[in-house]
This record gives structure tokens, C-alpha cells and sequence, in this order.
């Protein structure tokens, strides 16, 4: 009864401040559009970066690793700064005294209470997500080596950089994982959710593949479906802690046997199913319903732009 009320209570608040089609101002298209020129103007600032770098070594005898350093140190720098920025316009947006009409990214958020229960169900839920990665991406590496082309994963240097070299790891393991659940789980499902809660989940989690642009990475829409649940489900400081431990996991992934991956993998996979289906009629809040026809919001077109882009850029990594 409590489970019930609580999802009517959610719905009549959301679609009482105009949500739904029935308000003016932020339409899910305009909210899509927006999230898809956050990340453009991030590639485009972390791409202006490479080309720094490029003019900053040019003439000097200089090899690969030290690029990759000198990038990896400007890219730390840009990307926090682009997301502050970001966050700091999405929040002005929603709350300032300008506040956008049909902007409830501030609409009050529902969270299950955290128990060590459901934070081993969400452990055991990541280490399943990574075995499905790990597997997805030796299917691609598969698939890419039987078409003929040489391409590699490009952050398989970066991850061997990592281990010598602090602030790569720095970068890798702390800055990025914070910097990517604040624009993505933050700025992004915060802005999406008052259209429903699952096309946040799902819209988010397909820019977060997008943006990695690689071929080799795309299956992080996974892991993207999984922070997405954990911030809706319970607080994105979770989803920042879960995202932390992956991407330090999988700093170490070339130091562990793949047997070991594959047999923890298969029993974490089991018990994250076990422990969800235990934990699922205990939640109290309820998910806030799609708005109707929601996913005609990727039709916006810097959305589209965006998909076209980082399908070209896939497109050049696999034949070049």
C-alpha cells in the first residue's frame, strides 16, 4: 500500500508542475539536446587539447609516452573545469533566480535507505557488469581482428601508463569516475528523470558509451545502466564509490588470471541476481513513469549530431 502511494504521489507532483507535455519551457527534446552539447563542448575542449599538446612537442624528440602524459595532465585539468561549469549551469537553471520554466531537475529525489545487504547486492552487481564487459570487449577485439584490421584498444597504453605513472592513475581512477557521475548521473539524469526515471537511466548511459568514443568501450553502456540504477535507487555518492572501484579493478584486470575473472565473474553474476530479487519487494520508492513517447527526444538534433560523430570517429579508429 505504502509502495503505491508513494509512486501516485510521485506522478501527481511531476505532472503538476508541467511535466508530460503540459508545460512550456524544457521539453525532453530541448533536455537531450542540451546533455548532447555538454558532451560536444567537452570533446570539443579535450580535443583542443591534443592539438595544444601537438604544437607544445612539435620539433622536439618526444615519444609516445610522453604525449600521452602531457595529454592525460590537461585533459585532468579541462575536464574539471568543463564539468564544474556544467554543473554549476544546470543547477543555475533549476534553481536561480531565473529559473527555466519546466526545468524540475530540482524536483525532490525518492532514495531506498542503504543497508550492507543491498551494498553487497550492488558489489556483486558490478562485478557481473565487468565480467559482461570483459567479454563483450573480447568479442569486439575478436570481431575487429577477424575483419582484417590492426586496431587496438587505445586505453590499453593509457591503463599501462597508469601503473608507473601517479597522475595518470590519479586521473584514471579518481578524477575521471567523479567527473563523469557528476555530468552524467549528476547534471544529466538530473535534468532527464522529471521525464522518467528509466529513459534517464537508458538516455544517460548511451551518451556515457558515446563519449568514450571507442570501439573497444561501447559496452560501458552496462555499467552506465547500472550507476544510472544506483543513483535513482539509492544516492550518486554510491554510484561515484562503485565507479571508483571499477575503474581501479580494471587498472589490475592484466594482472589476474582469466579463469579467476571468468569463475568470480559467474558466482558474483548469481549473487547479484539472488540478492536483487530478495531486495526488490522491499523498496519504498517508486520509479517516476516515462512521460509518453519520451524516446522521440533522440531525434533531437544535436543528439543526432553527436551519434553521427562519434560513429565516424569509431568508423576512422578501426580502418586507420
Amino acid at each position: 500500500m505504502t509502495n503505491v502511494t508513494v509512486g501516485v504521489d510521485i506522478k501527481e507532483e511531476v505532472n503538476d508542475l508541467g511535466v508530460n507535455g503540459k508545460g512550456v519551457g524544457l521539453s525532453p527534446r530541448k533536455a537531450v539536446g542540451r546533455s548532447a552539447l555538454f558532451l560536444l563542448i567537452l570533446m570539443v575542449a579535450t580535443n583542443f587539447v591534443g592539438f595544444i599538446c601537438v604544437g607544445l612537442l612539435h620539433g622536439k624528440n618526444v615519444g609516445p609516452d610522453e604525449y600521452t602524459k602531457l595529454t592525460t595532465a590537461l585533459t585532468m585539468v579541462v575536464e574539471v573545469v568543463v564539468v564544474a561549469i556544467v554543473c554549476w549551469y544546470c543547477r543555475w537553471r533549476a534553481c536561480g533566480k531565473r529559473r527555466e520554466g519546466g526545468n524540475l531537475s530540482a524536483h525532490p529525489t525518492h532514495h531506498d535507505a542503504m543497508t550492507i545487504g543491498r551494498l553487497l547486492m550492488l558489489f556483486a552487481m558490478l562485478a557481473a557488469v565487468m565480467m559482461l564487459e570483459t567479454a563483450s570487449g573480447e568479442l569486439v577485439q575478436f570481431g575487429v581482428h577477424a575483419a582484417g584490421s590492426s586496431a587496438a584498444n587505445p586505453i590499453s597504453s593509457v591503463s599501462d601508463l597508469a601503473q608507473n605513472t601517479w597522475y595518470i592513475w590519479l586521473f584514471m581512477c579518481v578524477v575521471g569516475p567523479v567527473c563523469e557521475e557528476l555530468l552524467f548521473r549528476g547534471a544529466i539524469l538530473r535534468t532527464l528523470r522529471q521525464y522518467g526515471e528509466v529513459f534517464a537511466v537508458v538516455t544517460s548511459s548511451v551518451l556515457f558509451a558515446l563519449f568514450h568514443g571507442n570501439a573497444f568501450q561501447l559496452q560501458v553502456v552496462l555499467l552506465g545502466l547500472l550507476l544510472g540504477y544506483v543513483t535513482c535507487r539509492y544516492s550518486i555518492k554510491y554510484a561515484i564509490g562503485l565507479h571508483v572501484v571499477n575503474n581501479v579493478l580494471a587498472s589490475m584486470l592484466s594482472d589476474i588470471p582469466d579463469l579467476a575473472l571468468w569463475v568470480v565473474g559467474g558466482v558474483c553474476l548469481v549473487a547479484a541476481l539472488i540478492a536483487y530479487y530478495a531486495y526488490r519487494g522491499v523498496q519504498k520508492s517508486q520509479w517516476i513513469p516515462n512521460a509518453p513517447h519520451v524516446y522521440r527526444a533522440w531525434l533531437s538534433p544535436l543528439f543526432l549530431i553527436l551519434v553521427v560523430l562519434m560513429i565516424v570517429e569509431i568508423v576512422l579508429q578501426l580502418v586507420m
